[in-house]
């Protein structure tokens, strides 16, 4: 048996992932897009041990390893289906610029090879989020992306979810804890937001009238559940308030820092301790929704130290197989170390995986807080003929603008305990 053997594939012309020769198993990817880019995705920790006629566990911990970036560890639940649903609705962004994506190349192991040991999940990903699938889209038409931000926004950090909790009704509190874990739950939670509160969806009528600011609905849930905050919209290069529920600005409380349409590259840069009429306060969680796709994801600290940090996309959760709803991709999770978080701003360029949309999901809808919507034009429509053009050094050119981003920064404001800087 040879160590390894290699396979081109291209999921925009493919149904499903090869059939895997016998005694080996899928171990890494890399892709084709840019030569020289060394960004791939590997597998790190089997959860099941049999392997599909792709060659993955039904679940498995992967990694994507790129460069000067933190390692985003994930686990996927559904075998070859969820590695084949990942690499056509995806791509994956390295600091040089390069959107990793189409021309993949799968890498084969012995089967009876161990996996290295790692600590990457144990650094990166906290116990009580080990089995979380996410919230996923309640059906193959639901448009639910707010409120799984909304509820990542505010359960997945430990000192906000400490917070929030208890200014919800006691029949829901239990909802909150494992709204990430079992998606019914997470559909009570919804419906009752709206029969209790006539907040976000009106669930009598059909999935395909889903859709709500994710924002404006958690500014309102503060505002019914006396949850003490304060909102501030920016405009331009003014921060306003527009709406407030605390007893003194000294008392804890959550901050909804909000922007739309604004550079966060040069002039609103996101750092992890902003400074808001003379109050420290600590960035908890941010809520992104791009109108160029008509979506909303989420990205939270979700570790006790600030160094610890995931991301949450109900699409990317989902998984619908023959008209049946099964668990995809679960939450991303991202171990950062001093360098990622001196430079917090830079880190968050390209880190978020970006969405391949539209007819053939040829389409891409870009996340990243400081790029603009047409920094990943020339990806939308490779061709094999001019892969080589697209050199690895010729990426790296730096991009500045406004994109059609809607960014929600939740700050969490606390006298008796410092953020760290």
């Amino acid at each position: 048996m040879t160590d390894y053997y290699a396979t081109d594939f291209d999921p925009s012309t493919e149904t499903k992932l090869p059939a895997v020769r016998h005694g080996y198993r899928l171990r890494r990817i890399r892709f084709r897009t840019c030569p020289g880019a060394r960004l791939h995705l590997e597998v790190v920790h089997d959860v099941s041990q049999d392997l599909d006629a792709g060659g993955v566990p039904m679940r498995s911990w992967w990694a994507c390893v790129a460069p000067d970036q933190p390692v985003g560890c994930f686990q996927i639940f559904s075998g070859a289906t969820t590695m084949y649903d990942l690499l056509k609705r995806y791509g994956f962004q390295d600091r040089s610029g390069c959107l990793h994506h189409r021309y993949a190349v799968l890498i084969y192991l012995p089967a009876s090879q161990p996996l290295p040991e790692s600590r990457r999940l144990q650094d990166a990903v906290p116990k009580n989020l080990r089995d979380a699938g996410g919230i996923q889209q309640f059906t193959e038409r639901s448009g639910i992306c707010w409120f799984s931000s909304v509820c990542w926004c505010l359960f997945a950090n430990p000192e906000m979810h400490a917070f929030s909790c208890p200014y919800f009704p006691e029949d829901l509190q239990g909802h909150a804890k494992q709204c990430f874990h079992d998606n019914r739950k997470a559909s009570e939670l919804r419906d009752a937001l709206w029969y209790r509160y006539g907040l976000g969806d009106d669930v009598r009528l059909g999935p395909e009238n889903d859709g709500q600011n994710g924002g404006a609905v958690c500014a309102k849930l503060c505002e019914r559940l006396k949850i003490p905050h304060v909102v501030y919209r920016v405009n331009e290069s003014t921060v306003v308030r527009e709406s407030a529920n605390v007893t003194s600005d000294d008392a804890p409380h959550l901050v909804l820092l909000r922007f739309q349409d604004a550079d966060h590259e040069r002039q609103f840069p996101i750092r992890r301790v902003h400074s808001i009429e003379g109050k420290r306060c600590k960035l908890v969680a941010i809520m992104l929704g791009q109108r160029q796709c008509g979506h909303q994801e989420a990205f939270a600290n979700v570790g006790t130290h600030g160094d610890t940090w995931a991301h949450s996309d109900t699409d990317m959760h989902k998984l619908f197989v023959d008209g049946k709803l099964r668990r995809n991709v679960g939450p991303t999770f991202f171990k950062m170390d001093r360098n990622h978080l001196r430079d917090f701003a830079g880190t968050l360029k390209y880190i978020l995986p970006v969405t391949k949309w539209g007819k053939g999901n040829t389409k891409l809808c870009n996340f990243s807080v400081s790029q603009p919507n047409d920094a990943l034009q020339r990806f939308e429509h490779p061709d094999k003929r001019e892969q080589g053009e697209l050199a690895f050094g010729s990426l790296a050119m730096p991009v500045h603008g406004r994109c059609s981003l809607t960014i929600d920064l939740f700050l969490f404001a606390s006298p008796k305990r410092r953020a760290a800087p």
